[in-house]
C-alpha cells in the first residue's frame, strides 16, 4: 500500500525555525490504520520469536509461571 494511497494528501507538516519538520499532523482514520499496522507487526515479530520454543499444555505452563515467582 503507497503512503499517497493512505493519506490522499491529508498530512500536514509542522515545521520548526530552521525549516526541518518537526511533528506530522494526521487525520485520526489515518492514524488509527498505522496503530494497527504496528500492533499487527508487533505481534506477528512476536510470533516468529517464539516459534521455536516448546508448547505447553495450559497447567504446565501455569506451573511454571508459579514457579518464576
Amino acid at each position: 500500500m503507497l503512503a499517497q494511497n493512505v493519506f490522499n494528501n491529508q498530512e500536514q507538516f509542522i515545521y520548526n525555525p530552521q525549516g526541518e519538520i518537526n511533528f506530522v499532523v494526521l487525520p485520526y482514520q489515518v492514524y488509527q490504520q498505522l496503530l494497527d499496522l504496528l500492533e499487527d507487526k508487533a505481534l506477528t515479530m512476536a510470533m516468529q520469536e517464539t516459534q521455536n520454543e516448546p508448547f505447553y499444555d495450559k497447567q504446565t505452563a501455569l506451573n511454571l509461571l508459579e514457579d518464576n515467582d
